[in-house]
């Protein structure tokens, strides 16, 4: 078998695209938010970036208590950013009002060269799922190692033997 090592896939990334140019979302929030729309903006694209697979649930109370309190914004303020960022469609609709999710296109778009240097596709929205081709490639690889571990187990020549395959009667023998 042919293992290869090294770093496992990231299912985020370290940073994204800040750019220069000021999007109309960006502006209408500043203008009518001034420094809390700004930090609402960026932060959010912070948080969605830095989450696995680029995608925020709160579908608890300790997930959006966690989320509020990562971006460090009034409450009032946040709620209102994020209502119009909807209304905008900057941020997905149909995932917020179905499953409680903060999923930003745009920002998949922008993320595409981090996963192009990586040989992966970014994750994509199937439905009311996000898929990530970086999520199954750690799947199959957390299999493979316990299947290994099996092998190993099942194939060893270790003076250990798992208690499942003890005989009572060597045990006897061993204590008596």
């Amino acid at each position: 078998m042919n293992k290869k090592n090294g770093r496992p896939d990231s299912l985020n990334a370290d940073y994204f695209p800040h750019q220069t140019e000021t999007s109309n979302e960006l502006l209408f929030l500043e203008r009518k938010y001034a420094a809390e729309g700004y930090r609402a903006y960026w932060r959010l694209l912070e948080m969605v970036t830095k989450a696995d697979d680029h995608h925020i649930k709160l579908q608890s109370e300790n997930q959006t208590l966690t989320f509020r309190y990562g971006m460090n914004v009034p409450v009032e303020i946040l709620d209102e950013c994020i209502n119009y960022l909807l209304e905008v469609e900057f941020i997905d609709r149909h995932m917020w009002e179905k499953e409680n999710i903060i999923w930003i296109p745009w920002l998949i778009e922008k993320l595409k060269p981090v996963y192009a240097n990586r040989k992966k596709s970014p994750p994509q929205k199937e439905g009311n799922k996000i898929v990530s081709s970086s999520r199954k490639s750690q799947e199959r690889k957390a299999k493979g190692k316990a299947k290994d571990k099996e092998t190993t187990v099942k194939g060893s020549k270790s003076i250990y033997t798992p208690i499942s395959n003890l005989d009572i009667t060597n045990l006897l023998i061993i204590v008596g």
